[in-house]
């Protein structure tokens, strides 16, 4: 089975690890997730997805549950393994994985303080952090549930 518990995820190291919502998941996600496969091809990819109680993008969401969420994202190929993390940071699937790199989204480069306790982690464990060089304008799934996506594509 791909969906892990964080302590099965432990014996599965030293891969490319993606963390985050994948609430709706969309093709913004997919693209960022064969982009972090194309970074180690023959290691495995690991995707921690983050507990319901811990995403706090608004009202009524996630729109999935963190279950739903982990069988979508096990569902694609390029992914190896899938865990949920039970925490509203990274830190527990970081030191569970002690990923050789830790991808996120190109957003975040730049996103002051939002990033430090990550990083720190995975350089501390011998690993480095990637962004996705380029993000996708429109693919979001808050920007998707607005109806912005659908605003902009029907002008």
């Amino acid at each position: 089975m791909k969906i892990l518990t964080l302590s099965e995820l432990n014996q599965q190291r030293h891969g490319v690890l993606a963390h985050g919502a994948f609430d709706l998941l969309h093709l913004g996600h997919i693209r960022h997730l064969l982009w972090a496969r194309s970074l180690m091809p023959s290691g495995p990819l690991i995707v921690t997805i983050t507990a319901d109680q811990h995403i706090k993008k608004g009202p009524g969401r996630p729109v999935f549950t963190a279950s739903e969420r982990a069988e979508c994202v096990a569902a694609l190929e390029c992914v190896d393994w899938v865990a949920i993390v039970d925490a509203p940071t990274a830190l527990p699937a970081i030191e569970a994985a002690h990923p050789a790199i830790y991808v996120k989204g190109g957003e975040y480069w730049n996103a002051a303080g939002v990033m430090d306790d990550e990083r720190r982690a995975v350089e501390g464990l011998g690993g480095r952090v990637e962004f996705m060089p380029a993000r996708d304008h429109g693919y979001s799934s808050t920007y998707i549930l607005s109806g912005e996506l659908w605003k902009e594509r029907s002008k």
